[in-house]
């Protein structure tokens, strides 16, 4: 099978790709841009059938909809490396725990000492020779796909091409993969003003 086969056999919707994330789960976004808004909306429609599942990401700017959708943190329970203003918010609301680290030290902590069961995330489309650029999460991501268990890939078209970062789409733990359309970034709410001390 070639590798433009082999994809065209793994696209998913987002609801069939969120299928294998079980209760006691451990979910990775990986970080800003390339968190991946139409898995977590679609994981965020199972919320009645799960429990225990524990979130991590970092600087996501979008609404997280399993955590809007489970204020009472009953069946999601989100981990934040490094708060956005937005993640502040969830903070301040006590829907977000600040997990506090060294970033040079972030995918050591992911290959020694990390349980990842489920690892989501946001790319650009495969290029030609079947390979996978990691985009804006260059810099987390590598850690985080190579200790997951299964890989889901949303791909979105306008997401940059950036040096350092690609992995090949015949990984075998890389097994679902998600077509997204292109959706606008929405705007966070305003953190509170500073207070100068």
């Amino acid at each position: 099978m070639d590798i433009f086969a082999e994809y065209r056999a793994k696209l998913r919707t987002p609801e069939e790709a969120v299928q294998t994330v079980k209760s006691g789960d451990w979910v990775d976004y990986t970080t800003n841009v390339c968190f991946p808004a139409l898995l977590d909306a679609a994981l965020a429609k199972r919320r009645d059938e799960l429990t225990d599942i524990k979130i991590r990401g970092n600087l996501i700017f979008s609404p997280l909809q399993t955590v809007e959708r489970d204020p009472g943190r009953e069946h999601f329970i989100y981990n934040s490396w490094h708060c956005s203003a937005y993640e502040r918010t969830l903070c301040d609301r006590g829907l977000c725990n600040y997990i506090p680290m060294i970033f040079r030290n972030m995918t050591a902590y992911y290959r020694h000492f990390l349980t990842v069961n489920v690892a989501m995330m946001c790319v650009p489309p495969m290029d030609k020779h079947g390979y996978f650029n990691l985009s804006c999460a260059a810099g987390v991501a590598r850690g985080i796909l190579e200790k997951a268990d299964v890989v889901i890939l949303e791909i979105n078209e306008h997401l940059p091409r950036i040096y350092g970062g690609t992995s090949p789409s015949t990984s075998p733990r890389w097994t679902l993969w998600w077509r997204a359309r292109i959706r606008p970034c929405p705007s966070s709410p305003s953190p509170r003003p500073r207070r100068r001390i």
